[in-house]
């Protein structure tokens, strides 16, 4: 499957910053039967992130507050060439975070001379201060996809849920992205009622797995309805084996990220989902090709 200019077979990868992390871990999602690998998101500077605990279980997924711990932007070179030279052989998305439109196009040109496949624009990150100080996220969008185009490399957008979501994808769509990928974590909170303190480091982060599923699958819907084929889009959010990632496929994504399942679930899960998809378009007599918003189409 060819998703946002880049070959993904099977179209199925890890969502950022879950496992990945490292390059000896990018090497494990590729032994885990994925068809690409996404890196954590890279800043211009290097970030501590949150205090700890930074991730706590919650109803099978998580919610993280890990604020963008990395190295800055000189990180993204060592990342790459490490995976290369420990032989890995995926297409590699370097997630990038930017505070303005002119960062995200300096972590674009970093990304491109390392040797990256495509950037994933997280434009939508909860545990950070300024993607909450945007006032309007679509502009910023717009400014910052024409920015990391410009270092020549295919781009793809991460986005979070709420109401100025096609907003957003139709600045992504005029912009010129390859992809967007939705959705992002949900902010979410947990309180230590005997403690009587937030549980969470950085007090507040971000809802993943399971209980976020539905609202993704209804942002893929949404903006496949709105948009059809004239972006490609990636599903993530909850997926934790084949029938949820068939759930986006169907609600018009070419791909799905997986992210809590791969800690809650174990690795393993990367490859029962691959060759789920592929027994469930074989007995339904279709092509997955054919299956991307397929509901929309009314088939079978």
């Amino acid at each position: 499957m060819i998703v946002g200019r880049v070959r993904v077979e099977p179209p199925v990868m890890n969502a950022s910053g879950v496992v990945a992390a490292s390059a000896a871990g990018a090497l494990k999602v590729e032994g885990a039967g994925a068809g690409a690998v996404v890196t954590k998101t890279f800043t211009l500077r290097p970030r501590r992130g949150n205090k700890a605990p930074m991730v706590v279980p919650y109803l099978g997924g998580l919610i993280n507050s890990v604020g963008l711990a990395n190295p800055g932007i000189g990180g993204i070179r060592e990342y790459v060439e490490e995976y290369r030279r420990l032989g890995g052989s995926l297409p590699i998305i370097v997630s990038i975070g930017g505070e303005t439109p002119e960062e995200f196009g300096e972590l674009a040109i970093a990304a491109t001379d390392a040797g990256a496949d495509a950037v994933e624009l997280n434009m939508s990150c909860p545990n950070v201060s300024w993607t909450a100080s945007w006032e309007d996220i679509a502009s910023i969008v717009k400014e910052s996809v024409a920015a990391a185009k410009a270092a020549g490399i295919p781009v793809w957008v991460k986005l979070g849920f709420g109401k100025g979501l096609l907003r957003e994808v139709k600045a992504a769509v005029d912009s010129g992205a390859d992809a967007v990928v939705l959705i992002n974590t949900l902010p979410a909170m947990l309180i230590d009622v005997w403690a009587m303190k937030p549980v969470l480091g950085g007090v507040t982060g971000g809802l993943s797995g399971p209980p976020i599923r539905p609202i993704a699958v209804k942002a893929v819907w949404d903006a496949y309805r709105e948009f059809g084929d004239s972006i490609d889009i990636v599903g993530v959010g909850g997926v934790d084996g084949w029938e949820a990632a068939a759930e986006f496929i169907l609600a018009g994504a070419k791909a799905v990220q997986v992210g809590a399942a791969l800690s809650v679930v174990g690795l393993d899960v990367i490859r029962e989902i691959a060759d789920g998809l592929l027994s469930y378009s074989k007995k339904v007599g279709r092509p997955l090709e054919e299956l991307v918003g397929a509901v929309h189409r009314g088939l079978p």
